[in-house]
C-alpha cells in the first residue's frame, strides 16, 4: 500500500527542529541581542553558537546562508511567545 512506502530521496543533513531547540535555549538563557553584553551584541552570536552545535551534534555545519535561511522563523517565533508569556 502507498501509506507502506518508505520517502524516496535524501534524508535532510540536519535535524533543524534540534537547532531549533538549541536556538530557543540560547535565547532563552541570553536574551534579546545587546549592543552591551559583547558575547550576544547581534544575531552573528547565534549563529556562530548555533554553527559549533551543528559541528558537535552532526559531525558538520550548515553553511551559513542555510542557517540564515531558517533564523528568521525561530526568532519571530521566539519574540513572539515571549511577549505573550509577559502579557
Amino acid at each position: 500500500m502507498e501509506a507502506d512506502r518508505k520517502k524516496a530521496g535524501r534524508k535532510p543533513d540536519y535535524d533543524w527542529s534540534r537547532v531549533e531547540l538549541e536556538a530557543r535555549r540560547l535565547m532563552d538563557i541570553n536574551g534579546e541581542f545587546d549592543n552591551s553584553k559583547p558575547s550576544w551584541s547581534a544575531q552573528a552570536r547565534l549563529e556562530d553558537a548555533l554553527l559549533v552545535f551543528c559541528a558537535i551534534e552532526f559531525g558538520r555545519e550548515p553553511s551559513p546562508a542555510a542557517l540564515r535561511r531558517q533564523l528568521p522563523v525561530w526568532l519571530d517565533s521566539w519574540r513572539r511567545q515571549r511577549r505573550s508569556a509577559a502579557e
